[in-house]
């Protein structure tokens, strides 16, 4: 059972705030390598206003991919279809970056 604003407080309140700061910053990796061994990762899409938008998230490295999972009608999905430029960087669950950003273009596949 979905408690909607309570438990939307409350996972803002455990959010690290560093994370809407980090994801302004342009990427400096030129590689995933940074992802290597990390359990999370940082996946900052933007809005269309180009407002960064941070989501932790488990992910799959898979030759110089990183692979993603996520629901179809989720916000993060409809800012890469609007547009496919995103960052991403290792980070903890609670969203605090860990390593340095990279620019990547995201792409939605079909099952």
């Amino acid at each position: 059972m979905y408690c909607g604003r309570k438990q939307d407080r409350l996972l803002n309140r455990l959010r690290d705030p560093r994370a809407g700061r980090a994801s302004g910053r342009l990427g400096r990796a030129a590689t995933f390598d940074a992802l290597q061994g990390a359990e999370y990762a940082l996946l900052v899409t933007f809005r269309r206003s180009a407002d960064p938008v941070p989501t932790a998230m488990w992910f799959g490295l898979y030759g110089r991919r990183v692979h993603v999972r996520s629901l179809v009608d989720a916000g993060k999905v409809k800012r890469l279809q609007n547009d496919p430029h995103v960052r991403i960087a290792p980070c903890t669950i609670r969203r605090r970056p860990t390593g340095p950003f990279t620019e990547a273009l995201g792409r939605i596949g079909r099952r």
